[in-house]
């Protein structure tokens, strides 16, 4: 069971006409132990998808969760409460959080 999960993760900025799309429907499994690199040019949107795999953005849409702790889009575990205080806090990893642009 992935540690992480991405499904469908899309994120756009629409602060210009027309919106610009950054990431495009990704999906993605992490599993407890491996080691990944995101590789891209400049303005791929690599930071753009480690701010929304740690909970620090939200998808314009597709969703991010933890199951192998619990969570889930119908059922968020415990550790999914408020992001902007989870981030300030260090009692949760940054990855501790489930992300569904329907909540």
């Amino acid at each position: 069971m992935p540690l992480l999960r991405a499904r469908g993760l899309t994120k756009e900025f629409t602060t210009t006409d027309p919106p610009t799309r950054v990431l495009n429907g990704i999906d993605l499994d992490v599993d407890a132990g491996e080691f990944l690199a995101v590789m891209g040019a400049s303005g791929a949107g690599k930071s753009t998808l480690l701010y929304t795999l740690s909970a620090m953005d939200r998808p314009t849409s597709g969703s991010v969760s933890t199951p192998s702790w619990g969570g889930s889009a119908s059922r968020p575990s415990p550790i999914t409460a408020s992001p902007r205080r989870r981030a300030a806090s260090s009692s949760a990893p940054p990855c501790a959080g489930l992300w569904s642009p329907t909540r």
